[in-house]
């Protein structure tokens, strides 16, 4: 039976109750994940009204990875809004809706109360700080957790198209101070904080410290870019472009669906 990876990470999570980095690394992937919510009735503008079942534990809202998992479970095509879960999670924050993810997947169904819920969102470190600090040394990264690697690279995975080199080293500084340094070159400049937000995001629900490494954004032309690649840690990255069409509604940053 085909698995999605939020599937692996539901079962392992679900294989121990006490399993802290099992749990962590669930909501992690559902963040990063394009989620479709079950609505009502098919949105209207701007304004989106998810459909709410009523158990005795709490109102829950429908939340699916796959759009032929939500059809089957639904019986029919329905409407739905497709984001990733952390929008969905932002935007459904403080309506007390606990969350009812993969229903009639075998071994994969999750229930999640709403204070869950809001931890998702609460748990997410704010942006990195991009402002660029003058480099006297560039030598590879050394001890790091290997938790810390794998979100690194299961996010940068996700962003082919905007992001062109991905490496990570250490770095000392003109003030004395080091620490560890992810360069991330050809990045168009208005994608670069909330690019930031997403890996400091990726480390947080690993359960690493955000400010355990910095987000450094240089030109393809840089020449530091071309001593990070000689020596420090490349990630690969896909080629392939994200799709430029946006989708409606809550395809727009700056104009969130709104609940009903």
């Amino acid at each position: 039976m085909f698995q999605t990876p939020l599937d692996q990470a539901a079962r392992a999570m679900l294989a121990s109750d006490s399993d802290e980095a099992a749990r962590l690394v669930y909501y992690r992937r559902l963040a990063a994940s394009e989620m479709f919510l079950v609505l009502e009735e098919e949105p209207r503008g701007e304004t989106v009204s998810p459909l709410i079942l009523t158990p005795a534990d709490g109102a829950m809202v429908l939340l699916f990875d796959r759009e032929d998992r939500l059809a089957d479970f639904m019986g029919a095509p329905a409407p739905y809004l497709g984001l990733s879960g952390r929008k969905l999670a932002q935007m459904l924050k403080g309506q007390g809706l606990g969350l009812a993810i993969n229903l009639g997947v075998d071994g994969a169904e999750v229930a999640l109360p709403a204070d869950a819920l809001d931890w998702i969102c609460d748990s997410a470190p704010p942006p990195v700080d991009l402002t660029q600090t003058r480099i006297r040394q560039i030598t590879p990264p050394s001890d790091l957790p290997e938790v810390l690697l794998q979100a690194l690279d299961e996010r940068l995975a996700g962003l082919a198209g905007q992001v062109e080199t991905a490496v990570l080293a250490l770095v000392e500084f003109e003030n004395a101070s080091r620490g560890h340094v992810l360069a991330l070159g050809g990045v168009a400049p208005e994608a670069e904080h909330a690019i930031a937000d997403s890996i400091a995001e990726a480390l947080g629900f690993s359960g690493v410290e955000a400010g355990a490494l910095d987000v450094l954004f240089l030109t393809t032309e840089d020449p530091h870019l071309a001593a990070f690649r000689k020596t420090g840690l490349a990630f690969e990255i896909a080629t392939a472009p994200q799709p430029s069409a946006p989708k409606a509604p809550g395809s727009d940053p700056e104009r969130p669906p709104i609940l009903r």
